[in-house]
């Protein structure tokens, strides 16, 4: 039974990758001609046909498609047009620079969000719970290019703490993590109070209470493990998130990652490089979700028959 399951998991998650890649193929190809934002806009059609050419972009959609899944099957994702480099290369160049805010503001939002929620939980009814409860709902509520906007002009313009924009130091990755941190961490605040509050009511708790067990291992010894799988899930998005979602961050802040590069790409229609961030985003987020589940089968026993 858990062999088919392994099973089935992987060949959904192939046939995911298999669509996204296909759909970012035809995609990109209708947002705009590579070779116009090449060359000079009074150029001569004798010179577009001749970049086309070298780019193999007048042959057939089909056969370019076929070539496309061929180059990939061989871990060749293309060249840039632009940068006369190989796209996974040049991809490969800045995914430090993204994860050098990315995984700190996942630890940063995990943390943050899992005690706010278990405080939230444990002093609920009380002010304590309520400030938490709303800070949280009001922070869920923003997007996180209007908390980058606003910590631009308090901490960088106003009080010169930090710097606005680029990475020339250490102090320069604090305003980017906490942008892309406390917006996930409020909501995992949310549903971890959510789901402690549940799991406290359950009769495994009340009887630990009933025998007198210390209030505090009462809430992390019994209700967390019972809570875990709602905070799992989110955990799990919060990941995938931070892994695919630091574009609007990086281009806010002038960070040098993967998201720049993606929004830099697509405005010069550099279709091998933006085929590229798309893919190796997307297996990045299948390996989260992989990684999720065998999460759910470790804290959940009844799940590793299945």
């Amino acid at each position: 039974m858990l062999a088919r399951s392994i099973i089935v998991r992987f060949l959904r998650s192939m046939a995911a990758i298999f669509i996204v890649i296909t759909l970012v193929f035809f995609v990109v190809r209708v947002t705009g001609d590579p070779v116009r934002s090449l060359v000079p806009e009074n150029a001569p059609q004798a010179t577009v046909d001749h970049y086309r050419e070298v780019f193999g972009l007048n042959a057939p959609l089909w056969e370019q498609y076929i070539y496309y899944l061929r180059g990939i099957l061989h871990g060749d994702f293309g060249a840039s047009y632009f940068d006369a480099d190989g796209a996974l290369n040049i991809v490969m160049q800045r995914i430090p620079a993204t994860l050098q805010i990315a995984l700190p503001a996942f630890f940063l939002s995990t943390v943050l969000g899992l005690s706010s929620g278990i405080l939230a939980a444990a002093h609920s009814g009380d002010r304590v719970g309520r400030i938490i409860s709303s800070t949280a709902i009001g922070f869920a509520a923003l997007p996180n290019f209007v908390v980058g906007i606003v910590l631009i002009l308090v901490l960088g313009v106003q009080l010169h703490w930090f710097p606005a924009a680029g990475n020339t130091s250490a102090n320069s990755m604090v305003m980017p993590v906490l942008t892309m941190a406390l917006p996930p961490a409020a909501i995992l605040a949310r549903v971890t109070q959510t789901s402690m509050a549940e799991a406290l009511a359950l009769p495994c708790v009340a009887h630990a209470h009933a025998i007198h067990v210390n209030r505090w291992r009462r809430i992390l010894a019994h209700a967390l493990p019972n809570a875990s799988r709602s905070i799992i899930t989110i955990v799990g998005f919060d990941l995938a998130y931070l892994v695919a979602g630091s574009a609007v961050v990086e281009v806010l802040f002038g960070w040098p990652g993967v998201g720049s590069l993606f929004v830099h790409a697509s405005e010069q229609n550099d279709y091998a490089v933006v085929q590229c961030i798309v893919v190796v985003v997307t297996i990045s987020v299948v390996i989260v979700h992989a990684l999720t589940d065998v999460a759910y089968r470790l804290v959940d026993p009844r799940l590793r028959s299945m």
